[in-house]
């Protein structure tokens, strides 16, 4: 790979290697390197597991070399490259997505939609073509989500990194860069509910309960949550919805404008990136209504019914919850501070070395924010 040999190696660490589609996941040790020109090296404390790690593993996309996943890690600062200023080493931090801070779309204070979002999160390397990790010599994929954070170690750009306060339980911390943000941001920020008005989430996973958490801080009601897992129904009622449906025994949409009074939700959030879901949640909506989803779809193509968007009704697609995670980041540690957001309690933790049975009990519904917790030694 061009301008691999740039760097030396300067230190073992453990990771979890994905080879290819429809392989495990492999504990391995591998190398990285120094942090380069504004990277700072973390020490992992903590990584939470989200679905688009596990769709990865797949095949939604294959590098053809050994990468690392992992993308909501959280840690502490070892090292820094040249020409950073805004740490130090020993900081506490919460690491984000990747975006160039220089594009029109950037520089309008909306970094998710990046003109080089994809190339900086999903190519597996640096914008120079280089990685900082390798196995016996050989590049290894890295910098997904520009991260790379199932592993014990992660280089990350400083612009990606957000510092918070360290007498915060760290480990914890990590969904807020990604599940959270996405979920809570796609309401928070993108439908800005009004209190009073009757909300329906597709999908109660984590994203999803995120942004169900905020429209009932925002107050919101009725709060209707729709999942095919009876587990998942629970949580949504545990963490404020008012009703709870099970998509496999009614009909949805029906059932959503009934509790309505036949009028339909004044928002909806999609989180299962799924197109005929996605196609109930644009159809519950009340005249003027607003859907925003999330997560890449299995196809492009999207059937929906016209007829509402001659209502006044209107689609969002939502990238990392449309937010700025050095603003949001903090701004959700205060709610949560506040009592208002409690995500923590959709946590459940494990040792990095047991991934795989983190990864299943999230897919039984048992679990519904794995995330990996470091040995602190």
């Amino acid at each position: 790979m061009a301008g691999q040999d740039r760097e030396a190696v300067t230190m073992n660490i453990e990771a979890y290697l994905f080879h290819g589609p429809g392989q495990p996941l492999s504990l391995e040790t591998i190398e990285i390197c120094d942090p380069a020109p504004g990277e700072l090296l973390v020490k992992l404390v903590g990584t939470g597991i989200c679905h688009t790690d596990v769709s990865m593993t797949a095949g939604r996309r294959d590098w053809g070399a050994p990468t690392v996943l992992g993308h909501e890690g959280a840690g502490h600062v070892v090292a820094i490259g040249e020409g950073v200023e805004d740490f130090a080493v020993g900081d506490a931090v919460v690491l984000s997505f990747r975006s160039c801070g220089e594009c029109p779309v950037c520089d309008s204070g909306h970094p998710g939609y990046c003109d080089e979002i994809s190339d900086l999160n999903f190519s597996g390397k640096r914008r120079d073509g280089t990685t900082p990790l390798s196995r016996d010599g050989k590049p290894v994929m890295g910098q997904f989500f520009g991260q790379s954070s199932f592993a014990t170690h992660s280089i990350v750009h400083a612009s990606a990194a957000v510092k918070v306060d360290p007498s915060l339980p760290l480990e914890l911390l990590g969904p807020l860069a990604c599940g959270i943000q996405t979920g809570a941001g796609a309401v928070i920020n993108v439908l800005k509910p009004d209190a009073g008005k009757a909300f329906a989430l597709f999908g109660a996973g984590s994203v999803g309960l995120s942004g169900l958490m905020a429209a009932k801080m925002l107050g919101c009601d009725p709060i209707i949550a729709v999942d095919v897992m009876p587990e998942r129904r629970e949580a949504a009622l545990r963490f404020g919805a008012t009703h709870a449906i099970d998509p496999l025994a009614e009909d949805p949409v029906a059932a959503i404008k009934a509790i309505t009074g036949g009028r339909g939700a004044a928002y909806s959030f999609d989180a299962t990136s799924k197109s005929a879901v996605l196609a109930q949640a644009f159809l519950c909506l009340d005249s003027f209504g607003r859907c925003a989803y999330v997560g890449a779809h299995e196809t492009p193509d999207v059937a929906l019914n016209s007829h509402r968007f001659m209502r006044g009704c209107t689609l969002h697609g939502v990238m990392e919850g449309d937010s700025r995670p050095r603003d949001f980041i903090p701004e959700l540690i205060g709610y949560w501070q506040a009592g208002r957001l409690p995500f923590d309690q959709m946590v459940s933790f494990y040792p990095f070395s047991e991934l795989d049975r983190a990864v299943a009990d999230m897919n039984s519904g048992r679990a519904v924010k794995p995330i990996l917790r470091f040995d602190a030694a």
